[in-house]
């Protein structure tokens, strides 16, 4: 059975890893298991170039913007 995430949720956990973040810590913000994020890390269909067909409306953050967010957070940065 593949893992339960969005293709936008794989592409962010290939995109922290890519940034040096913990599988565990990765898990975690993804609200899954370590196991998960191993699997889908190690899938070549999903690469971290593929495009999501989703962008952020004006005023609101883009995925890379809450990516560094959470990876700031987990990485003990404050506001």
């Amino acid at each position: 059975m593949p893992p339960r995430l969005t293709r936008e949720q794989r592409q962010m956990a290939i995109r922290l890893r890519n940034r040096g973040m913990s599988l565990r810590d990765i898990a975690r913000g993804l609200g899954c298991s370590m196991t998960i994020v191993t699997v889908v890390l190690k899938d070549p269909g999903l690469r971290e170039g593929d495009t999501l067909g989703w962008e952020a409306r004006d005023g609101r953050l883009c995925m890379e913007e809450r990516e560094e967010i959470l990876s700031r957070l987990r990485s003990g940065d404050t506001m």
